[in-house]
C-alpha cells in the first residue's frame, strides 16, 4: 500500500509504503532469501572447485 506524505511541499513527493498482508510479505522475503542463498552457494561451488 502506498501513502503520500504531505509533510514537505517543496521537491518530490514522499511516499510511505505499508504491507497489507504481513504473513504474505514474510513468506515472500524468506523465499527470496532462500533463492538468493541457493544461487550464491552454486556460484561459490563453481568458482572455488579445485581444477
Amino acid at each position: 500500500m502506498r501513502i503520500k506524505e504531505s509533510v514537505n511541499k517543496a521537491g518530490r513527493p514522499r511516499y510511505l509504503y505499508k504491507a497489507r498482508d504481513y504473513n504474505e510479505l514474510r513468506s515472500k522475503i524468506l523465499s527470496d532469501l532462500k533463492d538468493c542463498a541457493d544461487k550464491m552457494a552454486k556460484l561459490v561451488e563453481q568458482e572455488f572447485t579445485l581444477q
